[in-house]
């Protein structure tokens, strides 16, 4: 006799482990302390909540509610991955506005199977190890032919991958090529052109204004390596250049330590102090490590308590020196972009968040259910179409995969 694992769940959270070195707390926030701010949570107004409110235009008690039930669908969402396999599941993703998980899979069978609290089964024709294999037909045809404004990635709620390219690039080099073999691939190809090219958005709290006299960005993250305090934000942003990064035009951070931009996007500012810089013979310190957000809100600001990958459809915020903050849902993870540069960017996420010349580097954060005045961290700004548009969808890097690549530990809030 056999039997199959139903993918039943409760809506328990388990609170992390943290580690407090030097002041600072490393990894996930827990504890007792941690559980106090969660009970405070639930019963007092925040700024984080006031400010999410008034970028969605919700009241304090609708924004509130939503992010609750938000925090409990994206719980539910990271139990039932854990029992379900690629040859047989497609993708996950929630709907920000009843606030249930649709569960992707490939028979009536497995659909069966999924039996957790305000989650749907639907059954599609693809799993991911199919569009996994259409994803990789897309890749050797972008290696063929080296288009230049291309985004693509596998849609869930479509089931399909998804390929977006700038109506203004279909006459450059070989695009125009790329596209019409991308759309010989049959039905699990959906090919679209879209009005604005995508572009990096280059032009101390998180998300304040950082610049050098090479370009102005915004500030991501604070991360240690080796133990050494540093900030993270866009690759693009440093990686050309060694100048000198300064706080808002003002007080000076330090020098870029590493940069990539391709296949990833992310940067690191390793912090030092400036020789004198007057008479007297002081030298110019440099900044301290404040790990909030600025919310762009009535002067909000937020704690940091770790960082995660929300399922798409999970309405997150980002906060930028150009356009502050702005909120909407995740669209698409695991996405290829080719900037007009030819720069290829791989395994990025999008969202429906505005962003302009500037934002590049800001932190991207879901506003964190179980604390009022806490915020998790998702990624970094790295591209937009050209323009400021709430419709468009922006690109980011996501963090984890950042933190991995670059050898460096997150920094979150001591409570």
């Amino acid at each position: 006799m056999t039997f199959r694992k139903k993918l039943s769940v409760s809506l328990a959270v388990t609170s992390g482990i943290a580690l407090t070195v030097g002041g600072l707390q490393f990894a996930n926030a827990g504890g007792a302390e941690h559980q106090k701010a969660k009970a405070k949570a639930k019963e007092t107004p925040s700024m984080v909540s006031a400010a999410f409110g008034d970028t969605e235009h919700l009241s304090e008690d609708e924004a509130r509610k939503r992010l609750a039930r938000q925090g409990k669908v994206v719980a539910t969402a990271k139990k039932v991955r854990k029992d379900l396999k690629p040859g047989w599941s497609a993708g996950d993703y929630v709907d920000p506005k009843d606030g249930t998980l649709t569960v992707n899979v490939t028979s009536k069978r497995r659909a069966e199977d999924v039996d957790a609290p305000n989650v749907t089964p639907r059954v599609v024709s693809r799993s991911t190890t199919d569009l996994n294999a259409v994803k990789v037909s897309v890749d050797k045809l972008v290696e063929r032919f080296t288009p230049s404004g291309v985004t693509y990635y596998i849609d869930v709620r479509k089931n399909v991958v998804t390929v977006e390219v700038a109506r203004t690039m279909l006459d450059k080099g070989r695009t125009g090529e790329f596209v019409d073999a991308a759309r010989k691939l049959g039905p699990a190809v959906e090919v679209k052109t879209v009005d604005k090219q995508v572009a990096p958005t280059t032009n101390m709290q998180d998300g304040d204004e950082i610049s050098s006299s090479d370009s102005t960005c915004s500030m991501g993250w604070w991360v240690k390596k080796d133990g050494e305090d540093q900030v993270m934000t866009a690759g693009h942003c440093l990686v050309d250049g060694d100048g000198i990064w300064g706080h808002e035009g003002k007080k000076p951070i330090g020098r870029k330590d590493a940069a990539k931009f391709g296949p990833m996007d992310w940067g690191t500012i390793r912090l030092e102090g400036l020789p004198p810089l007057n008479p007297r013979g002081i030298p110019v310190p440099p900044p301290n490590v404040t790990t909030k957000v600025d919310l762009k809100h009535d002067d909000a600001t937020a704690k940091i308590s770790g960082f995660s990958k929300a399922p798409v459809g999970t309405e997150i915020c980002k906060s930028g020196r150009t356009t502050g903050q702005t909120c909407g849902p995740i669209t698409a993870h695991d996405v290829t972009v080719t900037y007009a540069d030819g720069t290829t960017l791989e395994g990025m996420s999008q969202a429906r968040l505005a962003t302009d010349h500037g934002d590049s580097g800001g932190p991207v954060y879901q506003m964190d259910p179980e604390s009022g005045d806490h915020v998790i961290a998702q990624g970094m700004v790295s591209g937009s179409p050209e323009g400021r548009d709430e419709d468009e969808v922006s690109t980011y890097q996501p963090i984890e995969s950042a933190l991995l690549d670059s050898d460096t530990v997150f920094v979150v809030s001591k409570d």
